[in-house]
């Protein structure tokens, strides 16, 4: 499952297991990202559009790490990935994603590093950085 997991999210090889973990969970959250932008449109028939949540929350429920990645795959059938693609689509016309050129993006990158090595010479209290760690990392 684990070489399967960093395939699909073009993860490296050699990446530790804890980490390519981390990265499935942050894509568990996708659905609901995706729901809030969806509904951002009063337009769009939000319960047309996320009919879908059900079954991927299900299917997700069944992600096992020691499991084979086929078992899990099985639970998505074209008609869930197809909805998702809808609402891709729609939201690709209503807010297109900004193109962002290797300069601004590295820049954006060193930003966000000074900012998080600020934030951990910080004198907060353990607990503000460990909320802080779970949040933004």
């Amino acid at each position: 499952m684990m070489v399967a997991w960093r395939t699909v999210l073009e993860l490296p090889k050699e990446l530790d297991d804890l980490v390519t973990m981390s990265k499935v969970g942050k894509l568990f959250t996708l659905p609901s990202i995706i729901s809030d932008q969806i509904r951002r449109f009063p337009d769009i028939d939000a319960e047309l559009y996320l009919g879908w949540r059900q079954d991927l929350t299900k299917a997700f429920r069944f992600v096992n790490f020691n499991a084979n990645f086929h078992d899990f795959s099985q639970r998505l059938p074209d008609s869930l990935l197809i909805s998702i693609r809808f609402c891709a689509h729609e939201l690709d016309k209503r807010a297109p994603e900004k193109d962002v050129s290797r300069e601004q993006l590295d820049s954006l990158r060193e930003s966000a590093w000074l900012l998080y090595e600020e934030v951990l010479k910080a004198d907060l209290p353990r607990t503000c950085l460990a909320i802080y760690w779970i949040t933004f990392t």
